[in-house]
């Protein structure tokens, strides 16, 4: 029975590793990979847009027209990588 705690433990702890250290294989997707540093840039400033206008009190109308530009950048973002950490 001890032998079977010490594997869960190792199981978890493996986990745990692989979520806090991607593996090489992971690196390039969570850099980017093939998705412009532009393209992320211009979604991080369109989210940031989303927070700013909601935070202002703006109308419904403007806040859906800045959510369909950030989710037609999201969408092009995972056309290039389906993998991309946005």
């Amino acid at each position: 029975m001890a032998g079977f705690a010490t594997i869960a433990a190792l199981d978890e702890h493996s986990f745990v590793y692989g979520c806090l250290h991607p593996t090489a294989s992971a690196a390039p997707a969570a850099s980017g990979g093939a998705v412009p540093e532009k393209l992320v840039q211009e979604c991080k400033k369109a989210g940031e847009a989303v927070a700013a206008a909601k935070k202002s009190g703006a109308s419904k109308d403007e806040i859906a027209a800045k959510v369909d530009k950030l989710l037609a950048l999201k969408k092009q973002i995972t056309a290039l990588d389906a993998n991309h950490a946005l």
